[in-house]
């Protein structure tokens, strides 16, 4: 037979358990963002595309309560610092749909790529890359995670040209101020 004290703890635990779980899925339920592969259609310049690419996002270890996406949205460089930036493409992608294809900007642009897996723990994250995107040309940008643990994550940019991905020179920031300054 338990005594009352031992019903208390047990009855304590137990709530404390639900509690802890709500938490958690609260959490991962605000990490949500529609996956997107878009362009604003008021753009009325030349176009190139794009592959968004993230070979290992969310791999199979990940909990089941963390929600989590990477994106990349392109804003034209003379709009991004301005009072209210206005993304001209977006692209995202999530565990279930790792490559989007979408158009970008071209000229001088702004690329904010981020990727954000909260709920139980997670990881997130922004840079912003400087380059420019020559009009009718295919790019492809890829978010890779680190392993073992997701710890950090890297993206490559790169260009296709003669059948084959070369690199693209781009100028990378870890702050939208330092981009503005």
């Amino acid at each position: 037979m338990h005594s009352g004290a031992y019903k208390l703890r047990k009855f304590k635990l137990k709530n404390y358990i639900v509690v802890a779980a709500l938490v958690l899925l609260l959490s991962a339920c605000s990490a949500t963002r529609e996956l997107a592969s878009t362009i604003d259609k008021n753009y009325k310049f030349e176009t190139a595309k794009l592959i968004f690419y993230s070979p290992n996002f969310s791999a199979v270890h990940m909990p089941p309560l963390m929600n989590s996406y990477a994106y990349v949205d392109t804003y034209e460089f003379d709009d991004f610092c301005s009072s209210a930036p206005k993304a001209i493409s977006t692209s995202s992608v999530n565990k279930d749909t790792r490559t989007q294809e979408s158009l970008l900007p071209t000229g001088k642009v702004v690329a904010h790529i981020g990727y954000n897996a909260t709920g139980a723990g997670g990881l997130t994250g922004e840079s912003f890359y400087i380059m420019n995107i020559k009009p009718n040309e295919q790019y492809k940008i890829t978010l890779t995670e680190a392993r073992p643990l997701v710890t950090s994550y890297s993206v490559e940019i790169k260009l296709l040209k003669e059948g084959r991905f070369s690199p693209v020179e781009a100028v990378n920031y870890n702050r939208k101020r330092d981009v503005c300054k």
